[in-house]
């Protein structure tokens, strides 16, 4: 029985370690790179003579999602 359950738990560990070991890392260039991507389309989403407002909460506390709004 201990036998059965020790060869289980190797072949989960060799498992693991081979998918691991296939894994990119995330380096902190790829990071950024793909911050950037996601930013551009908002940041160059509104036209020109217009602004991004970040979404958040109004003075009487209801929810405003991002808008553009006129400069």
């Amino acid at each position: 029985m201990r036998a059965i359950t020790m060869a289980l738990l190797v072949i989960i560990g060799l498992a693991t370690v081979s998918i691991s070991a296939t894994a990119v890392p995330l380096t902190p260039e790829r990071a950024s790179a793909g911050l950037a991507r996601e930013m551009v389309p908002v940041a160059n989403g509104c036209p020109h003579g217009w602004h991004w407002v970040p979404a958040g909460y109004a003075v009487h506390g209801k929810w405003r999602p991002a808008p553009c709004a006129r400069n």
